[in-house]
């Protein structure tokens, strides 16, 4: 996962909407983020679904390690004294299935128990952890980068198989010439 980036909507980091804030339980996301989950003084971690209370979102602390390595990586982009090879590239489209209409949030997270796109605020409320499973939407398209293989690889098989069938039939009609 690239650390310049929400875990949750993917959007770059920045000093407005998207400044990254830190929960006690370590994880980070965008303010935007948090702002959407935010209900009752509390909001619940979508990484690891702990619960952390606060009196209001801007007491939610900045994690200004977080913005000082994205300020330094942004330097030495710019200085042109380091190009990491997946840095010289544009960054990778956006990943999400649209927007929540109940929440006018980015779906990006996947819940396998209904088979349904998510926003981060509907993992919290109409699909928690232990009700549901509910993964990112990077780990449902590996899982589906994998299975994908599994069925490629299998019709390889396949017509390789057929192949050598119809090779062999040729052959015993050669023969009977």
């Amino acid at each position: 996962m690239d650390s310049r980036l929400c875990p949750t909507c993917s959007e770059e980091y920045d000093n407005e909407d998207h400044r990254v804030r830190m929960l006690q339980c370590g994880h980070s996301q965008c303010t935007s983020c948090m702002q959407a989950q935010f209900t009752n003084h509390s909001i619940r971690c979508p990484s690891c679904r702990a619960t952390h209370t606060f009196p209001n979102l801007d007491s939610i602390p900045i994690n200004y390690i977080a913005e000082n390595m994205k300020e330094e990586i942004d330097k030495l982009k710019n200085q042109n004294t380091l190009f990491l090879e997946r840095d010289a590239a544009p960054l990778a489209p956006k990943l999400h299935k649209g927007i929540c209409e109940e929440h006018d949030a980015i779906k990006v997270f996947r819940c396998n128990t209904h088979h349904e796109w998510l926003c981060s605020h509907c993992t919290v409320t109409e699909h928690p952890r232990g009700d549901c499973d509910v993964i990112p939407i990077r780990k449902q398209f590996e899982k589906d980068k994998v299975l994908t293989k599994s069925k490629i690889a299998k019709i390889l098989k396949n017509i390789d198989d057929t192949k050598s069938d119809i090779t062999f039939s040729i052959g015993e009609v050669d023969e009977q010439k």
